[in-house]
């Protein structure tokens, strides 16, 4: 989790937005995922 947080902040610090799911979520619950994804490209902020 720490390398996660770490690759979180080099990405941010270079303008991207960092979306994390497990494989499990995208694999069970995948609506939700690109809802989440569709929901910040729509209005700019996180629903989480």
């Amino acid at each position: 989790m720490q390398r996660d947080r770490e690759v979180n902040r080099k990405l941010e610090a270079l303008g991207f937005t960092v979306f994390r799911f497990w494989s499990k979520e995208i694999l069970t619950d995948l609506d939700t995922c690109i809802k989440d994804i569709m929901v910040y490209i729509e209005t700019g902020k996180n629903d989480w």
